[in-house]
């Protein structure tokens, strides 16, 4: 899956062509926090077939004006099958542009750009199997919800591609804002990636459940 970069401004174009108008004082959905996102799931299965991948994620969105938001992500994965880890760290700063479609729905697209490091190792006697390091870039399209004050939905696709790995992302979500600055959530996440690494490499998918906290200010 070869992305070009100007794949990754399509979207941002796209969105910044729409009319803007700025109504945030309006709009119930919540763009100012930083988070923490732990999950797990299977490996080339649906969900709870295996146990065979591990993730942690963390970052932060903000609304640098009324449609402009700036963003920072960070993530390792761990994808451990019987006899191998292959452990992926991303850190992807980006930008994107927010739309109001209506009083309590938003599309957002986004792209973003920074370094992926990949490596893998011999579970038995912790060999290095590989080790690598790329740029990344990104583009994603997400529709976020707010069904009440207090209740958040989201649905996202985004593409993020190097030498490494070209990944695919479907993911959903719903978050409950339980006090006036935090919120916890549940989300599903589905991953779809062409690889290039000694003992990953090819086409393998992820199905992955987890659970975040989000912190507002």
């Amino acid at each position: 899956m070869e992305l070009k970069l100007s794949w990754v401004l399509a979207p941002l174009l796209v969105a910044a062509s729409f009319p803007s108008f700025s109504s945030p004082e309006t709009n119930e959905v919540k763009y100012d926090y930083v988070y923490a996102d732990l999950s797990a799931g299977s490996l080339n299965e649906n969900l709870g077939v295996n146990n065979n991948v591990t993730a942690l994620s963390i970052g932060g969105n903000y609304l640098w004006t009324d449609n402009v938001l700036l963003t920072l992500d960070y993530s390792a994965r761990f994808i451990h099958p019987s006899a191998t880890t292959t452990e992926f760290y991303t850190l992807l700063p980006g930008v994107a542009y927010r739309y109001p479609l209506l009083d309590k729905l938003d599309v957002i697209a986004g792209a973003k750009l920074g370094y992926l490091w990949a490596s893998q190792t011999l579970d038995a006697t912790d060999q290095e199997l590989f080790k690598d390091n790329e740029m990344m870039w990104g583009a994603s399209l997400e529709f976020k919800y707010a069904l009440t004050k207090a209740w958040e939905l989201a649905m996202r696709g985004e593409v993020n591609s190097s030498d490494l790995a070209d990944v695919g992302v479907f993911h959903v979500r719903a978050d409950y804002q339980f006090s006036s600055n935090l919120s916890v959530g549940g989300f599903y996440t589905h991953r779809d990636g062409d690889y290039q690494t000694a003992e990953l490499s090819g086409n393998a998918t992820t199905n992955e459940g987890g659970i975040s906290l989000r912190y507002l200010y």
